[in-house]
């Protein structure tokens, strides 16, 4: 995220320029003045506004996909106004890419400027994209040559848009010809004055400094101290913090758990850093997270400040989560995550109360339970929706304090229809309801043996039978080898050029040397957690990363009807892990792959490799003769408001003779069908035989991506239950 700092327009003047990048006001009038939130140097380096452009920008950040480029010829500034610097014409990000731009107030309006010039092409029609901001198009077959009159020539766009419910504008440009290009990014926001009123200020690793407010380091666990010597320059930032603060520092992988706030209530968290150590850009890397929400993504200290020992002020807008606490998890990508101080202000109140909610959808999932599900509101400006309420019809309050989008009504009556509404709440209020939503259980019955409890369930008029649960009920412990076997060593990378070593539970037969001999939770790659669940957790020891993989191949093989998996993924927005829960043909002994057919239900990687979708979607793909590796499937995005990472969804297959329709959390909203006519001519569609499945996470890989800025802990795989059902 971005400071949204308050800066005094006549104190810049006087200062003439700033040389930081975080917090910058424009110095070239306008009719009306605006505060540049960030300004960003696609794929290039940090550059100041000495040269008289509209502010200085930092170093490339916030991206994910796409590729740098750099050229030479002076650009032409002169046909739009308050151009960025020369230096950023000259460098440009190309290809299928995303901008994410974090710390921005949920609900507020922003500018958007893109800057543009064609530095490699002499023609029109010979570089087309489109651009959407937060889901909206803005620019449809976008030409830069075409629109400018010519080769290296500046040109800017300009939009108003309102920053998500995350506090997010995410910026998405995708290639119709050639290669989507930028050069830069600004995002504009009105101006403020002061520096806040202070709830609590952290010297990170020193001692209280006599005269202020600033208290000795404390409310953290993890991480090592450090100290410096050198004077820190803070003339690039607004309300800095005592000199003495930028000369200490906690670095690592560390956790700073503020305590005593009001829950729900917004309060302004402003983290002070300055590199003392490195003395280059990209030396130290990591991400910020606060109360679970990513707040910066590949941040460095050196290439946003431009410099060692420069002051940086990121300053973010947060509520308090339910027990009054605001948590921020620093987690290390290169070198070592690092902070020198923290701050905790009051923020503006709270004066409006939400609107209602939208996109509420209601899917029975038993004789007994329905599954809620509902759009996230966008809050008001200096507000959190801090939960949601949800009613019946006849306005009986079912629920209160959800703090998700989904909520699953249950101890309902078999073949009964139930209406719902949900209402969105603020620290000022509560929303009028949202639009009504039915669903009417299905009747009565249900699995035996393992399956007993399991519903049946209906889908499209047909109502299938529980066969085969996995349902990880029981103590804690390893997983059941009566039913999985489990995969083992490294098998050459896996024909992906994995990094992992696959481990069975201590002592099963063939386990590598390095994997644990005895049971333990903090050692086991694969248990049950006592709770319902099979963890699945990767872990390095001694500079090797194992894991596991379980399938049922000879044990338990699957032929048509409804075949799911309620998953909770780990965080896949950095690059290093890949879950899956998938399935192979049973005959691979005789008819190797991809001939004997490979599915897979959820596969899931970040996305800085190959465009991934992280936490916000899935991936569902095919594998056969002809389409191997590459296959062909689709990806389902989660609506604003849920994760992969942060609740359990359901994935799943629909499987009839020459059909698989692929689902995520509705059965009868599949968002891929498969079938033989969408295989290449004289393929061969390998799906009508039985299959077993396989859940598994892989490191580093093909999709898996790098793997040196993974550390434990990387993340687990949790897994509700495994259900195949079959049609009645």
């Amino acid at each position: 995220m971005k400071p949204r700092a308050d800066v005094n327009f006549s104190t810049i003047l006087a200062a003439l320029c700033l040389f930081m990048a975080p917090l910058i006001l424009t110095l070239t009038p306008r009719p009306a003045l605006a505060q540049v939130v960030v300004a960003i140097n696609s794929a290039g380096p940090a550059v100041s506004n000495s040269g008289g452009g509209d502010a200085s920008y930092v170093a490339d950040e916030d991206f994910s996909g796409g590729t740098a480029s750099s050229f030479t010829a002076a650009v032409n500034t002169s046909k739009v106004t308050n151009p960025a610097p020369q230096a950023v014409y000259l460098t440009q990000r190309y290809g299928n890419f995303t901008y994410t731009i974090p710390g921005l107030t949920a609900g507020a309006s922003y500018t958007v400027r893109l800057h543009f010039s064609e530095g490699y092409w002499d023609a029109a029609g010979k570089r087309v994209f489109d651009v959407s901001i937060n889901g909206t198009q803005v620019l449809t077959n976008f030409d830069i040559f075409a629109t400018a009159g010519g080769e290296n020539i500046a040109v800017i766009e300009q939009f108003t848009a309102t920053a998500n419910s995350s506090g997010q504008i995410v910026i998405v440009f995708t290639t119709v010809t050639d290669n989507a290009a930028v050069n830069g990014i600004e995002i504009e926001g009105s101006t403020s004055s002061g520096c806040g009123t202070d709830v609590l200020d952290i010297n990170s690793s020193g001692p209280a400094i006599s005269g202020t407010a600033w208290v000795a380091d404390e409310d953290f666990s993890g991480g090592t101290t450090s100290s410096f010597t050198a004077t820190v320059s803070t003339t690039g930032v607004t309300c800095p913090a005592p000199a003495a603060v930028y000369l200490t520092q906690r670095y690592g992988n560390f956790t700073y758990t503020i305590p005593g706030l009001t829950p729900g209530a917004n309060y302004e968290v402003r983290l002070h850093f300055s590199e003392g150590y490195w003395t280059a850009a990209g030396k130290r890397v990591f991400d910020v997270s606060i109360n679970g929400t990513q707040v910066l993504t590949n941040f460095d200290i050196f290439a946003t400040a431009g410099g060692e020992n420069k002051a940086v002020v990121e300053q973010f807008e947060e509520s308090a989560n339910t027990s009054g606490q605001i948590v921020i998890v620093f987690t290390t990508v290169t070198d070592n995550a690092a902070v020198n101080g923290i701050e905790i202000q009051t923020a503006a109140p709270c004066t409006t109360a939400p609107s209602a909610p939208t996109g509420l959808t209601a899917t029975a999932t038993s004789s007994s339970s329905i599954a809620l599900s509902w759009t996230a509101v966008t809050p008001p400006a200096n507000c959190a929706i801090s939960s949601y309420s949800v009613y019946t019809s006849a306005g009986t309050l079912v629920a209160s304090g959800v703090t998700g989008t989904t909520y699953t009504v249950t101890g309902l009556t078999a073949s009964t229809t139930y209406t719902y509404y949900v209402k969105a709440v603020d620290s000022d209020g509560t929303s009028p309801a949202s639009a009504t939503a039915s669903a009417t259980t299905s009747a009565s019955g249900g699995g035996t043996g393992n399956c007993s409890g399991v519903a049946n369930i209906t889908v499209g008029g047909i109502t299938y039978t529980p066969q085969w649960c996995q349902e990880f009920n029981g103590a804690v412990g390893a997983p059941d080898t009566t039913v999985w076997n489990f995969d083992l060593g490294n098998n050459s990378g896996w024909g992906n050029g994995e990094a992992e070593v696959y481990c069975g539970p201590p002592g099963y037969a063939g386990n590598p040397s390095g994997c644990p001999t005895t049971f333990s939770t903090a050692t086991s790659n694969a248990y049950i957690d006592g709770n319902g669940h099979l963890v699945i957790q990767p872990l390095e020891v001694g500079g090797t990363w194992y894991s596991g993989r379980m399938q049922t191949e000879g044990k338990q093989n699957f032929t048509y009807g409804i075949f799911e998996a309620s998953i909770e993924l780990p965080n896949t927005t950095n690059q290093g892990l890949w879950p899956a829960f998938w399935t192979l043909g049973e005959n691979i002994t005789t008819v190797p792959w991809p001939t004997c057919g490979e599915a897979d239900i959820m596969e899931n990687w970040s996305p800085q490799v190959d465009g991934g979708a992280g936490t916000t979607g899935n991936n569902s793909t095919i594998h056969t003769m002809d389409t191997g590796g590459d296959g062909i499937g689709a990806r389902y995005t989660f609506p604003s408001g849920q994760a992969t990472n942060t609740a359990f969804h359901t994935y799943g297959i629909i499987w009839t003779q020459n059909e698989m329709q692929f689902f995520v959390d509705n059965a009868s909203a599949p968002f891929f069908t498969a079938t033989p006519s969408i295989l290449p001519s004289g393929d061969t569609w390998p799906f009508n035989q039985g299959i077993f499945t396989i859940l598994n996470v892989a490191v580093g890989g093909t999709l898996g991506g790098s793997i040196s800025g993974l550390t434990n802990p990387a993340g687990v795989m949790t897994v509700d239950y495994i259900r195949w059902y079959v049609p009645n």
